[in-house]
This record gives structure tokens, C-alpha cells and sequence, in this order.
């Protein structure tokens, strides 16, 4: 395993050691991130690159795919859509993948069979949870490991829908795994679709082809769309099963909740087949043998056991990668003399932080150690710093706006925003800045653009060139949403009695454009937002209100706490909505459902969002602790304490959430240390 000649020998900080595979859509590369992890990095060819759309939505799936957590998946760990070459970095999972694996052994028994469906479902389930459809699933990306099966590469091909490489009738995906609405109409695709392909891949695993064996994918294809299934050799226990998810009509498949209750929970395959899986892995790639489509995956999945020496673990929800050798849990103070206060924004292999009103520095999660410090010139606090004769004064803020493309982006502002500066995220050097004559009201960073917010007009900038891309008046902005998820405005109008309407507009992110509108009638402020679904709270506090950006469905859920106990946290993880009240309740809901599952108090003050991963809540609470609650009864599952900071003190009424990075949390405690949990 080497690099080409014409290979590139770093990208976006990961190290590069050698070429894994390639395939139609890019290189994939094993590559060493700064803090010594080893990960599977996706080049993207210049093809798809060249179309903007295409990194627009490239963009949007890649984080997407980083919210999905769970056991059944490979993750997402970083990713950079506006490289001049995009990329994708995913965690090693060794193993085969089910392709391979049929194409040397027999089919799977009945057991196993059933082992593997409930395994597989679980992972749409947590897949959809997100808001994510994975689109391509099919026996290439299914690996059989020693903990179980995984399902991965999902979240990339909607990226590629709509491309110009695929805009004359070629399909993204595989024919004979494909669901009937994916084949005729890319804008009917939901998750039904994955469950029509799950049904592909048991009947292929049951009988060693698919259910729509032809002699081409567009033979495949017809008789997907117009044909019954060939199910004569799947056995008798699990055909049922199978011919329900392979329904034409979606409506009329199941959903992996109702699979898993048909098929009892089943655990995982037995430890044992998967243990011999992951041990010829390596064997399978030496002998070339890879999965049809795409083949890089084999390649990187074998590799991995080879490379990494170590499989995939779980701990309560949480993936666990291999750590560098002599890693030790550390604690680092951030807190400088400029004042109490500190912020924190997690990214891959580092967290950078902004500690009292004049710091700003990047702290390596490997071991602790400040990189580096960038402290604001007392000239741009204090005094006239740019000649124009108005005083900055000593009281402007620092607010980090978040980490992009290598760039960190921070603010200084006091009511409005006067002076936005980017830092390189490795040496901290000050790249550019820009002082605002017309001070803006709000900054938001999305991927390739940051948004100006002015009381009547919005300006979006590309973060590359500086150059502005778009600007829109409108007759009412009162906030502006911007993120990963998408670009929306929120305003208020009068309405009968005193009351207010809220209108929610969807504006198209390379444009501005208004795509579409809602009006609820109530006073409505945002909280958050996950793929597919913007969260509101309403005036009086009483409920949460779910608006799904796809149907525009509204739907709401009752909160069981009183009017006055408005000052909460708010975190979601696609359907499962967390409330962490400052007076220690917390409150778990389905908002799909419109309803509460439960409510508990944890006995102390909380003083930072929660942090949902999996099946966990953490929290990080007023005396400087991190807090586990599990998600399904909400009882506390254990509380850590940083080593060296004084226990019980009394900390600032709002701190940084617990950061999950990869497979570790890390919290601040109440006297200012970043430190890492257990």
C-alpha cells in the first residue's frame, strides 16, 4: 500500500499514507489525523467538485450523516465539502462485507438470517432517527464484523443526485437493491426506499442473489418496477417478513420499529461467524476480491484490521476508535486573567476555546496541550485601534461562530457586531479580518457562506473570496437560521388581541430565493434544528413545536412543567427532543409522537445544553461535574468529576455543553479546565 506518484500527501490536515482504492466517485486513502487516529479519507474527483450544487448538498449529507449515532453504523468524522478536492473521513470498521463474504460461502441460515435483519434494522432505525436515508443500501455495504453487522456509506448518494454525471437517465445506485420510487422519481424517495433495499439484501443473503436477479441493471430495473420478487428460495420463517418490505406501494412496507417487534429484538449474529469474517478479511483483500460497487469499500474495510489492529466497540451508545499509543485522560486550565467565562467549540482532533473577553486558543485532544493562543490586540478592545474616531472600548466580547474548512471564525461585538476575524485552525495566525462600518445584528457560518443579518437585509459572503454572493431585502427579519440543516427566517406579525404570528421562510442557501413559507399562528422562537425538522418553543414555555421542513407538518408536545420555569437547554437528536432545566429537570420527548416519554431531576444545577449520543444524555452540571443519564428511563447511570479542579464549587450560571469527539466526552469544569471524562 503506497502513494502514487501523483497523489497528494496531506489533505486537510490528515496525513496521507497510502492508497486504499479508487472508484467512480473519488480516491480513498489511509491517512493518520494530527492527534495520531488512523481514518479512511475520501477524495472526491474534480468531476462532481466542479458543480457548486453538488457541494451544496455534499455539504448538507456529510452532516447529516455525522448526527447518526448508533452501534450498526460506521460513522462520519469529518468532513471538508469546500476543499478544492471535497472529502469525507470515516472510521475504520474491520470486517467483510456481505457481498464478499457470499461470494465464498453459503448462504446464511435461518438464525443468522433472522440475526441479520434485526441488526439491520436497527441501523435504519437510527440512520432515519437523524433524518438521514441512506439510498444505497445493498450487500457492498454491509460489513459482517467481529461485533456485529455495520451498515455504512450512507448520507453520499443524494449528494449525487442531480449531478450533470447524472442527469441523462444514469441512476445513483444498484439496480437490483433499489426500490421501485428510487428508480422513477428521486423526489419521492423516503425511508421506505431503505427498507425496500433491506429486503433485497436478506433475500440475497438468504438465497445468494437478489430477489430481481437480470442479465442488466436495466433488466433489473424493469422488473424492480413491474415485477413480483423471486422469494422461492428464502425460507419459509423469514419470507414473510422479506415479501413485506418488498411491497410496490411504501405505505404498505414495514417500518424497522414494526420489523423489530415481528422479529422479537434478536440480538447481533453470533460472535463466532463474525470473529472468522473479520479474520479473512485480510486474506480477501490480498486475493483483490472486493465488493461490485463502490470497490473502495472493501478495500478500506480489510485494511482497517490490518492498519488499526483493533475492531469497533460500544459503550452506552458511543462508537469507540483506536487510541494513539500512551493516551492518557488529561486536564488543561483555559481560564486567563481577562475574566470568568469560557466558551468551547468541538471539532475534529482539537477544541478550540475563547476564555475570558480577549483569548482564543486551540487545545489538542490527544493529549491536552494548547497548541496555540491568540489573544485579541488591546488596541481593537481599547481606544481608537483603526483610526475612523470611534472609540472600540473595553467592553466588546468575543463569540466563536465556529470552525470551517481549516478556518476558525470568531466575533467581537458588544451590541452589534463590529469586527469579524478568521484564524488558521494550526498555527493560529490571523488569515483575515474585516471591521463592519454598518454593524450587523447577527453572523451566521454555514459551510461555504456566512450570513450578515442587518435589521432589513441579509448579505450572504463566500468565505473563500470575501465576495458577496447574494443580498436580499425584506420587509420583516427578526431571526435568521442558518446551519448545516439549512437557511431559514423567522418573523412575527401582528394578530387579534395583542397576539403575534410567526412565519418561518425557507430560502434557497446558493441564492436566496424564498422556496417556501409557513404561518403558525402563535408566537413561536426557534431552539433547533435537526435534518428535516426546525424546533420552537412557544410563548408561554408550555410546549414544543415540531415543523417538518419536507411536509411542513406542525406538530406539538405538552411539557409537563410549570409557566414560570422557562430558562431550559435544548438539544435534539432526530425524533427525541432533551430539555435540561437550570433547576436540574430534564425532560425526554418524541416529538413525532407529540409526546413525553419521561421526567427527572438530577439533584443539581445544569448549566450548559445537554449532549444526546445514542442512548445518553450528558450533562454538564453547575458544581463541575458531567452527569450519564440513560435515555430510555432517564435514571443517571454514573457522575464524573474532573481530578484536579475543587469539587462542589460554584461555577458560572452557563458553561459549555459535554463535547463528544470521536469516542471520547470532554467538559469544562466550574474553575475553567477542559478535561477529559471517562
Amino acid at each position: 500500500m503506497t502513494l502514487l506518484k501523483d497523489d497528494p500527501t496531506e489533505v486537510g490536515g490528515y496525513r496521507l499514507e497510502g492508497r486504499l482504492g479508487a472508484g467512480g466517485m473519488g480516491v480513498v486513502y489511509m491517512a493518520r489525523s494530527p492527534g495520531g487516529g488512523t481514518v479512511a479519507l475520501k477524495v472526491i474527483r474534480r468531476q462532481w467538485a466542479e458543480d457548486p450544487e453538488f457541494r451544496a448538498r455534499f455539504e448538507l449529507e456529510a452532516a447529516a450523516a455525522r448526527m447518526v449515532h448508533s452501534r450498526f453504523t460506521a460513522p462520519v468524522v469529518d468532513a471538508d465539502p469546500y476543499a478544492s478536492e471535497p472529502w469525507m473521513a470515516t472510521a475504520y470498521v474491520p470486517g467483510e462485507c456481505l457481498a464478499t463474504h457470499m461470494a465464498r460461502h453459503s448462504p446464511l441460515g435461518v438464525e443468522e438470517l433472522l440475526r441479520l435483519a434485526a441488526a439491520l434494522a436497527r441501523a435504519l432505525r437510527d440512520i432515519h432517527r437523524a433524518g438521514v436515508v441512506h439510498r444505497d443500501l445493498k450487500p457492498g455495504n454491509v460489513l459482517l464484523t467481529d461485533d456485529g453487522p455495520r451498515v455504512i456509506d450512507f448520507g453520499i448518494a443524494r449528494a449525487m443526485d442531480g449531478h450533470p454525471l447524472t442527469d441523462t437517465g444514469r441512476v445513483v445506485g444498484t439496480p437490483a437493491f433499489m426500490a421501485p420510487e428510487q428508480l422513477q422519481s428521486s423526489d419521492k424517495i423516503g425511508p421506505e426506499a431503505d427498507v425496500f433495499s433491506l429486503g433485497c439484501v436478506l433475500a440475497f443473503a438468504a438465497t445468494g442473489r437478489s430477489p430481481f436477479e437480470a442479465g442488466s441493471p436495466y433488466a433489473a430495473a424493469y422488473q424492480v418496477v413491474h415485477e413480483e420478487p423471486d422469494l422461492a428460495d428464502v425460507p419459509d420463517s423469514v419470507r414473510a417478513l422479506v415479501a413485506g418490505c418488498l411491497a410496490k406501494d411504501p405505505a404498505d412496507r414495514p417500518s424497522p420499529e414494526e420489523m423489530l417487534e415481528r422479529l422479537g429484538a434478536t440480538s447481533a449474529l453470533p460472535r463466532a461467524s463474525f470473529r472468522t469474517a473479520a479474520r479473512r478479511a485480510g486474506a480477501a483483500v490480498l486475493r483483490r476480491v472486493t465488493c461490485p460497487v463502490p470497490t473502495w469499500v472493501a478495500g478500506v474495510t480489510a485494511l482497517a484490521a490490518i492498519a488499526a489492529g483493533a475492531a469497533i466497540a460500544v459503550n452506552g451508545g458511543m462508537q469507540t476508535y483506536p487510541q494513539p499509543a500512551g493516551w492518557r485522560p488529561w486536564e488543561t486550565r483555559i481560564r486567563d486573567d481577562s475574566g470568568p467565562g469560557e466558551r468551547c467549540t468541538p471539532a475534529q482532533d482539537a477544541i478550540y476555546c475563547q476564555a475570558g473577553n480577549r483569548t482564543v486558543m486551540r487545545v489538542n485532544t490527544a493529549d491536552g496541550t494548547i497548541a496555540w493562543k491568540h489573544t485579541i490586540p488591546v488596541g481593537e478592545l481599547e481606544g481608537d485601534a483603526d483610526g475612523d474616531g470611534q472609540q472600540e472600548g473595553p467592553d466588546a466580547n468575543v463569540e466563536l461562530l465556529g470552525v470551517s474548512g481549516g478556518r476558525l471564525w470568531y466575533a467581537q461585538h458588544d451590541t452589534d457586531y463590529r469586527r469579524l476575524r478568521v484564524l488558521d485552525t494550526r498555527s493560529g495566525q490571523t488569515l483575515w479580518t474585516r471591521k463592519f462600518s454598518e454593524r450587523p445584528l447577527e453572523i451566521r457560518l454555514t459551510g461555504p457562506t456566512f450570513f450578515l443579518v442587518f435589521s432589513r437585509r441579509v448579505e450572504a459572503i463566500d468565505v473563500s473570496t470575501k465576495a458577496i454572493r447574494w443580498t436580499r431585502h425584506f420587509p420583516r427579519l427578526t431571526y435568521m437560521i442558518a446551519d448545516a440543516h439549512g437557511l431559514y427566517l423567522e418573523s412575527y406579525r401582528a394578530a387579534a388581541e395583542g397576539r403575534r404570528h410567526t412565519t418561518v421562510a425557507a430560502l434557497h442557501e446558493l441564492t436566496g430565493t424564498s422556496r417556501w413559507a409557513v404561518t403558525m399562528d402563535e408566537e413561536m422562537h426557534y431552539q433547533t434544528s435537526v435534518p428535516g425538522v426546525l424546533y420552537f418553543r412557544s410563548e408561554r414555555g408550555d410546549a414544543l413545536v415540531r415543523l417538518d421542513t419536507r411536509t411542513r407538518k406542525i406538530t406539538r408536545t405538552r411539557l409537563p412543567v410549570d409557566r414560570g420555569d422557562l430558562e431550559h437547554k435544548l438539544v435534539a437528536h432526530g425524533d427525541l427532543v432533551c430539555w435540561g432545566y437550570h433547576d436540574g429537570t430534564v425532560i425526554l420527548a418524541d416529538s413525532k409522537a407529540g409526546i413525553w416519554r419521561w421526567r427527572t431531576n438530577v439533584g443539581v444545577r445544569i448549566s450548559a445544553t445537554p449532549t444526546l449520543v445514542g442512548q445518553q444524555i450528558y450533562l454538564a452540571a453547575a458544581d463541575g461535574s458531567a452527569i450519564a443519564l440513560d435515555t430510555r428511563s432517564g435514571e443517571q447511570i454514573w457522575k464524573h468529576y474532573p481530578r484536579h479542579s475543587e469539587r462542589g464549587s460554584t461555577g458560572p450560571w452557563s458553561r459549555p455543553p459535554v463535547m463528544a469527539i470521536m469516542d471520547r466526552l470532554y467538559a469544562v469544569s466550574s474553575q475553567g479546565d477542559v478535561y477529559t471524562v471517562r
